[in-house]
């Protein structure tokens, strides 16, 4: 994994110009790979469209992010906060979810084959037209959540 400070650099040898990776940055339409964002506070950061396949976003600060249409496959977004994200139409099979905070987020039409969201918050969150097969759901809070599966536990 790429750790943050050499995220920038990577980055522009790639062509995907400038990206900053800050609460707030903007970083739309750029391959990124599985950089190491562990722990970065990118609160309403913009990814949309964006690759994170097999990056580790595990405890990040990701509250209102727009995440929408972001390749996500294989992520690990474990503890994460995701409150009110947008992640319409993100691709985040196999992603790892454990724990995250889900809570009002807009995961509509997104892809969640195989991904595990054992112990999410998903309070408020909005799941219509998303792909859950194979998809974990324990020991998860879906009041309010718009097109969540029922709990079969």
């Amino acid at each position: 994994m790429l750790a943050v400070s050499a995220l920038a650099l990577a980055a522009e040898r790639q062509g995907a110009g400038r990206c900053a990776l800050e609460s707030g940055g903007l970083c739309v339409e750029v391959e990124l790979g599985a950089v190491d964002l562990a722990g970065a506070d990118l609160a309403r950061a913009d990814f949309s469209r964006s690759g994170l396949n097999g990056a580790s976003l595990r405890n990040a600060n990701l509250r209102n992010a727009d995440m929408d249409m972001t390749d996500l496959r294989g992520a690990d977004l474990s503890g994460a906060d995701l409150r009110s994200a947008d992640l319409t139409s993100a691709d985040l099979q196999d992603a790892n979810l454990r724990g995250a905070n889900l809570e009002n987020a807009d995961l509509s039409g997104a892809i969640l084959r195989g991904a595990v969201l054992d112990g999410a918050n998903l309070r408020g969150a909005k799941l219509v037209g998303t792909v859950l097969e194979g998809a974990s759901f324990r020991d998860v809070n879906t009041v309010g959540c718009m097109g969540c599966p029922p709990d079969p536990y």
